[in-house]
């Protein structure tokens, strides 16, 4: 569920509690149509304050608020405040990694959520359609996991193997075909670790 209209930097939406009257509301509207949803919200927590999302499953049972961790330069000048973790949450058979508007232009975030385990990767973001489409191919591709992304223009979902399996105005729903396990078991095996963790070390001195 995307609220049409939403961004973060939107003056009439007050920031929320976690536990607040956005959730309760979202927790009554999953339980009465038996639909899981994921929805952005403004959170606050003492004096800071988060772009974050809520995912309710389709019992109403609030299984976790994900608070974005890659912050654009708009963030930062409203002095919006960084998540600290990664969040892979169980819903329906998938474990669920999510990310937020500009948590999916760096590439390691969804990589360590595919080798956390994560089966589905799913985001909000507020970019364009064509953007919205590019993200959903490549962070499918490189991880071998499906990924799906919801914006106000629509939704799109890409699988592993390179293929668009769904691109609809938002609130159309579909079916994910089964997942490849064993392939993106392999696909993390192929990878080259030893050359990554060069990345770590501090340069020599000259």
């Amino acid at each position: 569920m995307f609220p049409l209209g939403w961004a973060a930097d939107r003056a009439d939406l007050a920031p929320e509690l976690s536990d607040g009257g956005l959730a309760r509301r979202l927790m009554e509207l999953a339980e009465r149509t038996g639909s899981a949803i994921l929805a952005p919200y403004t959170e606050r927590e003492d004096e800071r304050t988060f772009t974050s999302l809520l995912l309710v499953d389709g019992t109403g049972r609030g299984l976790c608020s994900y608070r974005k961790t890659h912050l654009s330069a708009g963030d930062q000048a409203r002095q919006l405040a960084r998540g600290n973790w990664m969040t892979i949450a169980p819903l329906q058979g998938q474990r669920i990694g999510l990310a937020l508007d500009d948590d999916l232009l760096h590439p390691e975030m969804t990589r360590c959520l595919a080798l956390e385990g994560a089966s589905l990767l799913s985001g909000v973001v507020g970019f364009p359609r064509p953007v919205l489409r590019a993200l959903a191919l490549v962070r499918a591709l490189e991880n071998g996991v499906p990924c799906v992304l919801v914006s106000g223009e629509g939704i799109v979902a890409a699988g592993p193997d390179g293929q668009v399996w769904h691109d609809g105005p938002a609130g159309t729903g579909f079916d994910l075909p089964a997942s490849d396990e064993g392939g993106q078991a392999g696909f993390a095996a192929r990878r080259r670790v030893e050359l990554y963790r060069a990345l770590l070390e501090p340069l020599p001195r000259r």
